[in-house]
C-alpha cells in the first residue's frame, strides 16, 4: 500500500479475459436488479451525461457493476439487497453509502425518477473512482456459482474429463484472486480510506441533491412547460445538469419572469377598468351609479330588473390597450466581449422575462445577439417556446466590439415584417424594442431609431453598469441604469419596461 497517498487510489490493470470482464460487468454484486431498473440504466448510459462518463472512469471488470447498482439504488424500484453475497468488498462499499445522511436525501429526492437517479448515481460514482482502492476484476459470487454448476457435472464419473478438470481449476484459481482482490478492497476500506470514502460519499451526494434542485429550479425558471416534448425537456435538463452557468442564468430568468407576469397581471387589471363609454346591457358588475341607486329604492326597482333582464340596463363599456393587436416584441442583447461573464447571464435571464411578456399578449419575439454586426438572432411565433431555440440562444458567446446602429437598423426589419425569418409575422404599430447595452459605440444611431418611430415601435433601453447618452436617451421612451446589486434580484426598476 502507498502510505504517502492514501486518499486516492488508482485502478489496477485488468488481468480477467475480456469474457470474464463482460460477465463481470453483467452480474449482481451486493444488489439484485429486476429487468426493469437495468434497461432504464442502459438507457441512461446511451443517452450519456454524468453516469455514462462515470463508467469510463475505472478499469476493473466489477466497475459497471458498482455504477448500475448506485443507479438502482437511486431509483428504487426492482433493486433489492442480496442476503448471503460473497462479494463483501461490494456490500462494504454499501454501507459506506448507508452511513452517509447526504445519501439517504438523495435517495429521497430522486427514487422513482430515472433521469434524476442517474444524475445522482453518476455524479456519486465519479467521486469514489477517485476514492476507491483497487476493486476485484471479476465477481467472486458469480464465479462460486459456475464452479457449482461445474462441480455438479462432474458428480458423474463417467462425464470427468481432462477438459472439465482443467476448467475446474482455472475457475478456482479465478474464484482465490477474485477472494483476495475482495478482501484487500474491504481491508483498505475499513482502514483510514473508509474515512475518506465516507466524505467523498457525503460531498458528492450533496453536490447531486444540490444540481438536481438547481435543474428544477431551471427549468421552471426557463418556462418550458407541457408544451415541450419529453426529448426537448431531456435534452435541456442534461445540458443544465452540466452547465452551472446555465443553471444561474435559468434560476436568475425564473425570478425575472414572475415579476413580469405580476406587472403584466396588474398593467391588465388596470386596462380593464379604464371606461371608455355608457352602453345598454345586463352586466351587473359595470351597471352606472344611477341604476345602482334605482335598485336600493323599492319603487323603482321593479324597472331597473326589467331593463337588465331586456339587457337595456345603463353599464359602462371598459377598454384599454389590451384589446389592441400589438407589433413584435424585439429584444437585442450587446453580445460584445465587455458583456462576457455575470452581464451576460443577466441579459439572457431577462431574455426570459420579456419572452413570457410575448407570451402573455400573444406577440412575435425576437432576441437579437449583436456585436460589431449581428451576431445570432432568433425568432419565436406568437405564443411559441421552441425548447431547441432557447438552448440555441443560451449558447450564443459574447466578443468582439459594439455597433448599436446596426443592431437597430435590424430591428427596423423586424418591425416590418421583411426578414424571411418573420415573413408571416403581422405587422403593425405598437411594436417595442428592447435594447440591453453595457457601453455606447459612435455609430449613427439617430437614422434607425427615426424609422422605429415611424414604424410605431417605442425603444427601451436598459444600461447595464454603465449609464446611457443624451443622444441615446434622447431616442429612448425610457432608459434604466442596472447596477451589479440591481441584477442579482428582481429590481423594481424593470417595472417599467416589463410593463410594456
Amino acid at each position: 500500500m502507498n502510505t504517502k497517498n492514501k486518499s486516492r487510489w488508482m485502478p489496477s490493470a485488468p488481468s480477467a479475459p475480456e469474457a470474464a470482464r463482460k460477465a463481470a460487468a453483467e452480474g449482481d454484486l451486493a444488489y439484485k436488479m429486476a429487468k426493469w431498473p437495468r434497461l432504464l440504466f442502459r438507457n441512461e448510459t446511451k443517452e450519456g451525461g454524468f453516469i455514462n462518463d462515470a463508467l469510463g472512469m475505472r478499469t476493473e471488470g466489477t466497475w459497471p457493476a458498482v455504477c448500475r447498482e448506485m443507479f438502482g439504488r437511486l431509483y428504487g424500484n426492482g433493486t433489492t439487497k442480496l442476503d448471503d453475497g460473497s462479494n463483501g468488498w461490494a456490500e462494504n462499499l454499501h454501507r459506506q453509502a448507508d452511513a452517509v445522511p447526504e445519501w439517504a436525501a438523495l435517495e429521497q429526492s430522486v427514487r422513482g425518477d430515472a433521469w434524476r437517479a442517474a444524475l445522482g448515481a453518476g455524479q456519486v460514482a465519479a467521486v469514489l473512482a477517485a476514492s476507491l482502492p483497487p476493486m476485484p476484476d471479476e465477481n467472486q459470487e458469480a464465479l462460486e456459482a459456475e464452479a457449482e454448476v461445474l462441480r455438479e457435472v462432474s458428480q458423474d464419473g463417467k462425464r470427468v474429463n481432462a477438459n472439465l478438470m482443467a476448467q475446474r481449476g482455472e475457475l478456482q484459481r479465478r474464484i482465490a484472486k477474485a477472494t483476495q482482490d475482495g478482501e484487500a478492497t474491504c481491508a483498505a476500506m475499513d482502514a483510514g480510506q473508509g474515512f475518506a470514502i465516507r466524505s467523498a460519499l457525503r460531498k458528492a451526494a450533496q453536490q447531486a441533491t444540490q444540481t438536481i434542485e438547481e435543474v428544477d429550479a431551471g427549468m421552471q425558471g426557463m418556462g418550458i412547460g407541457s408544451a415541450a416534448t419529453p426529448a426537448e425537456r431531456r435534452a435541456l435538463q442534461m445540458q443544465m445538469a452540466g452547465d452551472e452557468r446555465l443553471r444561474r442564468i435559468a434560476v436568475l430568468a425564473g425570478r425575472l419572469r414572475m415579476q413580469a407576469a405580476r406587472k403584466q397581471a396588474t398593467k391588465t387589471t388596470q386596462e380593464r377598468r379604464e371606461i371608455v363609454s355608457i352602453k345598454l346591457g345586463d352586466d351587473l358588475q359595470h351597471l352606472v351609479a344611477s341604476e345602482i341607486g334605482m335598485l336600493a329604492v323599492t319603487a323603482s326597482r321593479p324597472f331597473v330588473l326589467e331593463r337588465i333582464a331586456e339587457k337595456r340596463a345603463l353599464q359602462y363599456e371598459l377598454g384599454g390597450k389590451a384589446t389592441k393587436t400589438r407589433g413584435p416584441l424585439v429584444f437585442l442583447i450587446d453580445a460584445s466581449g465587455s458583456m462576457d461573464g455575470h452581464r451576460e447571464e443577466w441579459a439572457k435571464a431577462c431574455a426570459m422575462a420579456m419572452m413570457e411578456i410575448a407570451r402573455i399578449q400573444r406577440r412575435p419575439f425576437a432576441v437579437v445577439f449583436f456585436d460589431g454586426g449581428i451576431k445570432h438572432s432568433t425568432f419565436f411565433a406568437a405564443g411559441e417556446a421552441s425548447t431547441e431555440k432557447i438552448i440555441d440562444l443560451m449558447g450564443v458567446r459574447c466578443t468582439g466590439g459594439t455597433n448599436i446602429e446596426q443592431a437597430l437598423a435590424y430591428a427596423v426589419q423586424i418591425v416590418a415584417c421583411t426578414l424571411p425569418e418573420c415573413s408571416g409575422w403581422k405587422a403593425g404599430k405598437d411594436a417595442d424594442v428592447v435594447l440591453i447595452t453595457d457601453g455606447e459605440d459612435c455609430s449613427d444611431y439617430q437614422t434607425p431609431s427615426a424609422a422605429l418611430k415611424a414604424a410605431g415601435a417605442s425603444i427601451y433601453t436598459i444600461a447595464i453598469e454603465c449609464s446611457a447618452s443624451d443622444a441615446l436617451k434622447a431616442v429612448s421612451a425610457e432608459t434604466l441604469s442596472m447596477s451589479s446589486k440591481d441584477m442579482q434580484a428582481a429590481s423594481s426598476k424593470l417595472d417599467g419596461v416589463f410593463s410594456i
